[in-house]
């Protein structure tokens, strides 16, 4: 699911782009699903589930980007509003 590893073993920014940009065209999906229920977890609007926890620690890693690479990220707010908001602490 997450793009860590991949991203260490790329060298160019192109190449760091191409795995950032396959991992956000999947997470597309999950950030499409959000909005279509209208709820703020997968779960539900006031209880995460199994899916809201599978997730989290993945996502909430996504500080480590930017620490790869400045000039990178992995779910920009602007793409990823709902998720962002969910999983990410700022």
């Amino acid at each position: 699911m997450a793009p860590y590893i991949p991203l260490l073993r790329r060298e160019t920014l192109e190449e760091k782009e191409e795995v950032l940009n396959k991992f956000q065209n999947k997470m597309k999906y999950f950030e499409l699903e959000l909005e279509s229920r209208g709820t703020t977890y997968f779960g539900g609007q006031e209880h995460p589930k199994m899916l809201d926890y599978m997730m989290w620690p993945w996502l909430e890693r996504a500080e480590i980007i930017p620490l790869i690479d400045e000039r990178l990220e992995l779910l920009p707010k602007s793409s990823f509003p709902l998720l962002v908001t969910m999983y990410i602490i700022q």
